[in-house]
């Protein structure tokens, strides 16, 4: 194990900090370093390609190189370590275009000039992060950022962090040999260095959506193939805080406690128990519960008992009445 660790980390010193994967390597893709809270642009650059890499070292060099040092050496760009960044704050590196040199992921360089990338992949990084560590701007990062990008708002930097090592953990190993699974692993996996069988994220999963990036898929496109591989549809945190400020007093306290707590006549399954609001935990708890009812029937399923469909206790709430759409919004975040 240490040797193995020992060979992968020399491969990692190999590249730069920051190396665009979509299939293979990305050269030529424009990089652009933002702060994330207000978008501010700290950087841009272009990613490596062979003939910066060639200028650079030479023609002999290059001709020497086996296809897998050449794959590390191309995509990559260093980011400066002068860059005004705070070490806790987050920022948004983001590589749009260029060329994939090897669009079927089978690790040989397939030519010279590559095939053409339409879209974007990006990466959520801590200032600590940016040129630290080797990171790997791919199809994984990617996945991380759309999971939570339409909730920035409502997450904590802490939050954030939080919620990206959940994602991790539904989407690769112990990259790193740590001894846990954390968004760390999740940056480290450079698919030039571990198979898709070291990674908890299905192949399928990952090659459709960076074909998806090739092909330039509108962002809305990208959210779908997301939700195929992430075990929920938003971060934990965020559904926990909408269920205690939208969903706790108007529906479930108001509508369904008084049969669903536990010892009552709709308390069946662990999964259908109501836990008061005196419990610290009573949000993380039910909606626990609910994701679990979710993941059995589906949010229309649910809300088919909500509204008295196979439901012993009859109908709770109808489309007309004001929580409902509250509710069901809610659902859909499980």
């Amino acid at each position: 194990m240490l040797y193995r660790f020992l060979v992968l980390l020399a491969a990692l010193c190999l590249v730069a900090c920051e190396q665009v994967i979509n299939r293979g390597p990305v050269g030529g893709a424009t990089i652009e370093l933002t702060r994330l809270r207000d978008g501010a642009l700290i950087y841009t650059g272009t990613t490596s390609t062979v003939a910066s890499v060639v200028e650079a070292q030479g023609e002999s060099a290059w001709a020497s190189y086996s296809d897998a040092v050449r794959l590390q050496r191309l995509g990559r760009r260093a980011l400066p370590a002068t860059l005004p960044v705070e070490a806790q704050a987050w920022y948004l590196l983001t590589a749009r275009g260029g060329s994939d040199y090897d669009p079927d992921g089978d690790g040989l360089l397939d030519n010279e000039t590559g095939e053409p990338v339409q879209g974007t992949i990006r990466a959520l990084l801590r200032g600590s992060q940016l040129g630290a560590t080797a990171v790997a701007i791919s199809p994984l990062t990617e996945t991380a950022y759309l999971f939570v990008a339409d909730f920035v708002g409502e997450l904590t930097d802490d939050e954030l962090a939080i919620t990206l090592d959940e994602v991790a953990a539904d989407l690769v190993a112990d990259a790193n040999n740590s001894g846990a699974v954390d968004y760390q692993d999740l940056l480290y996996s450079n698919r030039l260095l571990f198979t898709d069988a070291t990674l908890r994220l299905r192949s399928a999963g990952l090659s459709a959506l960076a074909f998806a990036i090739e092909a330039g898929t509108p962002e809305e496109g990208l959210q779908v193939l997301v939700r195929g591989v992430t075990s929920r549809n938003a971060p934990r945190l965020v559904a926990e805080a909408r269920y205690a400020s939208e969903i706790h007093q108007p529906i479930i306290r108001t509508r369904c406690e008084s049969c669903h707590l536990e010892g009552g006549l709709g308390a069946r399954a662990s999964n259908n128990v109501v836990v008061r609001d005196t419990d610290p935990d009573y949000a993380a708890r039910n909606t626990e519960n609910f994701r679990q009812l979710v993941f059995s029937f589906g949010a229309e399923g649910v809300l088919e008992r909500a509204r008295g469909i196979g439901h012993g206790g009859g109908a709770l709430i109808s489309p007309s009445d004001p929580e409902y759409d509250d509710f069901e919004a809610w659902l859909n975040l499980l």
